[in-house]
């Protein structure tokens, strides 16, 4: 009978062993309700659940505008998940999204966040979809630099400044600086190495 075969065709079959993911979990941001239960209606094209790849894993992030322009398919990357934090993965940024991801949630509308893709180097069964992880993203690698603590570079006037220190007292030195994380800065020119800096740059007067 036709119904028989239209209640056949609706039987999903697993290609391979692995954990089901229903399709709301997995998309979060685009539910429109509850997860997907017993008994609920479906339309076509909807995702209803996914088995991943456990040989195939990925960290998907979300970088932020000010950033997104340093991070380019390719990059080595390297992934630590929080249930295993002794454990250090490796991987490659797969894919950033060309377009921000659209407000949802409890995000600020004002923050514009790109997706991005990371891929992790080979097969690691204690890996399971939806764990959360850190993932760094080694944009620039410097060999044999000049480099002080970020808090020691300061503006004034405009420009970038440290204070040597000298029997004299603290001088100010104007420096041309490079790229920077959020520990240190690269110093280009204005510094040389074994020179003693100030940690923290003294506070400007109203008459300086």
């Amino acid at each position: 009978m036709k119904l028989e075969r239209q209640i056949a065709a609706c039987t999903i079959r697993a290609p391979s062993p692995g954990i089901v993911i229903y399709g709301s979990s997995a998309d979060w941001w685009q539910r429109r309700g509850d997860p997907i239960e017993v008994g609920d209606g479906v339309h076509k094209g909807q995702k209803i659940f996914t088995i991943p790849d456990s040989d195939v894993m990925g960290v998907e992030l979300r970088v932020h505008e000010s950033s997104v322009n340093m991070v380019k398919p390719g990059q080595n990357a390297t992934i630590t998940v929080e249930a295993y934090p002794d454990i250090a993965l490796q991987g490659k940024v797969l894919k950033v999204a060309p377009l921000p991801d659209p407000p949802h949630g409890w995000f600020d509308p004002s923050v514009k966040v790109y997706t991005t893709q990371i891929a992790i180097d080979g097969a690691h069964d204690f890996l399971k979809p939806g764990m959360s992880a850190k993932v760094e993203v080694l944009i620039e690698q410097l060999k044999n630099v000049l480099i002080v603590p970020i808090q020691v570079v300061a503006n004034r006037e405009g420009k970038k400044a440290c204070y040597v220190a000298t029997p004299q007292g603290p001088k100010q030195r104007q420096v041309q600086t490079g790229s920077f994380n959020d520990t240190y800065v690269h110093i280009i020119s204005g510094l040389e190495a074994g020179e003693q800096v100030l940690l923290i740059p003294p506070r400007l007067t109203e008459s300086e």
